[in-house]
């Protein structure tokens, strides 16, 4: 069963039997099964590569990348002029204002903009 690709608690459920159980009486069947399903999907696959079989390319690749862990990578590296580092420019607009410098009216039009800033938007 675990050749079609169940689970262990999908086969257990069918059999009628725990998990733990089928994992305990049948721990070398189940680790065998997926090492022979990998070997005869890669084997196919390359049958396939090689033009002398026909069969579902996409299904084979799907099963090896999910199953044989097999991966596709792509790897972009960025570099600064000539190869070397990123140089990165950092801008900081950061104004402080002194409360004790500003009018009553400059410090109720700051907190005006200040609770108006902190609502959420809708």
């Amino acid at each position: 069963m675990q050749e079609i690709g169940l689970t262990h608690d999908q086969m257990a459920s069918i059999i009628g039997i725990a998990t733990s159980t089928l994992e305990l009486h049948y721990r070398e069947e189940l680790s065998q099964s997926c090492a022979r399903m990998t070997y005869n999907v890669a084997k196919n696959l390359y049958r396939q590569a090689i033009g002398s079989d026909k069969g579902s390319t996409a299904a084979a690749i799907f099963w090896m990348k999910t199953k044989g862990r097999w991966r596709e990578t792509n790897r972009t590296e960025v570099t600064g002029a000539d190869g070397g580092p990123l140089e990165q420019e950092i801008s900081q607009m950061t104004t402080f204002i002194d409360p004790r410098s500003l009018t009553p009216e400059q410090r109720q039009s700051l907190k005006q903009i200040v609770k108006a800033a902190a609502k959420p938007s809708p």
